[in-house]
């Protein structure tokens, strides 16, 4: 195998790969799409996130297969399963590609974004979606220092409140959105491991969030409609700890759809209980802060997920 080269012009940035004699390129529309791919686990979601419609997406991804060679998604009837072998060797060469394109591309561009700003997100929800479309804008935005950090909803409220922060991104109950700008939706469900132990007579064992998360909110209502006994028996802020605490088989909980493994692991079941409904994630800006920016961030959000 020789030596890659990296091209660049007016129409695309693309990778050389010599391998036996023939040159192989990959066209940097396709690699940003297979990593939308790969990072979302949806030819719908990517699709928003590249501006492209399902049908390019799809196309540019059988395209990028035939440049390499080898599939690079385990896909079926229009379903997104994972990466193949191939494919996790591609990805994290892809986004080197893209974060150096990216970075040349705003290095060249006099009006491109410029400052500083910072970002609180919910630590209450993992926000798998979120976290590759703030990977892409940091990456598309080289003039931009972008800071985050993850904290409560409430403990974040707080702190924009107090200045020290530009931006949240919060969880509300979708009757008490209040002066956010609703980004998405998560629906929640009921997840219990079927090693939880409940002997008869016992309070059914719950595991969940502070009572003063969106998600608590939506777990106590439900549970209320349900009418039966419950026990709050563990709680944390923390989207990892409580999943944690369902798969060891402490409780069950409501926990937001979007950041659940996909397929559920063995031993991971629904729990047949009052829908718990949905929550608003929402984003607050404070009042001064970097409107473009805020702004450029906002909808690149909007488009993605």
């Amino acid at each position: 195998m020789g030596h890659g080269i990296v091209k660049m012009n007016d129409v695309a940035f693309k990778i050389g790969v010599i391998n036996s004699g023939v040159m192989k390129t990959l066209d940097i529309n396709r690699l940003r799409s297979f990593v939308a791919v790969a990072e979302t686990h949806s030819l719908t979601r990517a699709a928003a996130r590249v501006h492209r419609t399902q049908s390019t997406v799809s196309q540019q991804l059988h395209r990028l297969e035939d440049s390499v060679g080898e599939r690079l998604l385990h896909r079926t009837q229009g379903r997104v399963l994972g990466l193949t072998p191939a494919g996790e060797r591609v990805l994290d060469h892809a986004r080197r590609l893209l974060r150096c394109h990216d970075e040349t591309v705003a290095a060249l561009d006099a009006d491109a974004l410029s400052g500083t700003l910072r970002l609180g997100v919910a630590d209450e929800t993992a926000h798998a979606r979120l976290a590759g479309v703030l990977a892409d804008f940091r990456s598309r935005h080289g003039g931009v220092r972008l800071t985050m950090e993850a904290l409560p909803s409430d403990a974040l409220e707080a702190r924009l409140d107090a200045g020290e922060l530009d931006a949240v991104v919060v969880n509300r109950h979708p009757r008490a959105v209040g002066d956010g700008a609703v980004l998405y939706t998560e629906r929640l469900r009921w997840l219990a491991a079927i090693t939880l132990v409940r002997r008869p007579g016992e309070p059914l064992p719950v595991a969940g969030f502070p009572a003063t998360c969106a998600y608590r909110a939506c777990a106590d209502a439900a549970l209320a409609h349900w009418g039966g006994d419950w026990d709050m028996v563990y709680v944390s802020p923390g989207h990892h700890a409580v999943w944690t605490a369902v798969t060891a088989g402490l409780g069950v909980a409501a926990l937001p759809e979007a950041s659940l493994p996909r397929p559920l692991p063995e031993g991971i079941r629904e729990q047949e209980l009052p829908a718990p409904g949905e929550v608003a994630v929402v984003l607050r800006t404070a009042p001064g802060g970097p409107g473009r920016l805020l702004g450029a961030l906002a909808e690149a959000i909007r488009c993605a997920v």
